[in-house]
Parts: C-alpha cells; structure tokens; sequence
C-alpha cells in the first residue's frame, strides 16, 4: 500500500541521490580558477532552480560557498532573484552578465535586460541560436 509516509521516504532518498550526483559531478573546466581568482572584485551571485537549502549544502560540500555574494534558490524564481540583484546593488542592467545554460536562464535574463552567456552544451543546442554570439564552452581562456 502506498502511503505518504512511503511517498515522503522515497522523496528523501531521491533528494539525497541527485545532490550526490551533483556533488560528484565533474567542474565546467576552468570554473573553479575562475571564481578563485575573481570571487573578490567581483559580485557573483548564483541564481538556481534548486532548492535553496540544497544548493546552500551542496555548495558547503564542495568549499564554494564563501565565493559567491549571494545565492539564490527555489521558491525564488531566476526572474526576481535577478530584479532583487540589480535593486539591492543599485546598479543598472548593463552593469550585470548572466552566465547560464537553460532556457529559463536566457528568459530571467532577457526579461530583466541582462546580458546573456550561453554555456553550450549537447542539450542546449536549440537555444544556441538565439545567443550564436555569446556562447562559450568553458572558463579556459584559449
């Protein structure tokens, strides 16, 4: 018998699997020199769709935390989470870039005149065309 206890548990253990298969992940080559090197003069904020307690785990898990000026997850959406970035800082829209590699990235952008980077990957190859401009594979600088 399926109960909510047993929907609960199951969550639980999906949970614990895909952070761990994030954790796990290989890094975008280059990022992790990037941000060490930048984190300092510049305001990164991380803008996701995870979780907000998970992304602020994984994060700590991985010692990247304390590189990042702000972060942003579930229930926030990219969309505000960017508006609430450029109020809060006072700066306007051509002072900020957004990195990211998903549709709804490219739209919180667009919909706050963000500058967008598309880091292209086999499965964004749709919106590779919208942003043929702006694409970049990685933080390597060859």
């Amino acid at each position: 018998m399926i109960t909510s206890k047993k929907v609960q548990e199951f969550c639980n253990r999906f949970s614990l699997l895909v952070k761990q298969s994030v954790i796990d992940s290989p890094w975008v080559h280059g990022f992790l020199e990037f941000i060490e090197r930048h984190h300092k003069e510049k305001k990164h904020i991380l803008v996701t769709a995870t979780p907000i307690e998970e992304i602020e785990e994984i994060l700590q898990e991985l010692n990247i935390k304390h590189f990042f000026y702000k972060i942003y997850g579930a229930p926030n959406t990219k969309n505000d989470a960017i508006n609430e970035t450029l109020r809060s800082l006072k700066i306007g829209s051509e002072h900020a870039i957004m990195l990211g590699d998903s549709e709804s990235d490219y739209k919180a952008a667009k919909d706050n005149n963000v500058l967008f980077l598309l880091r292209g990957t086999e499965l964004n190859k749709n919106l590779q065309s919208a942003c043929k401009d702006w694409i970049f594979k990685d933080f390597i600088n060859e």
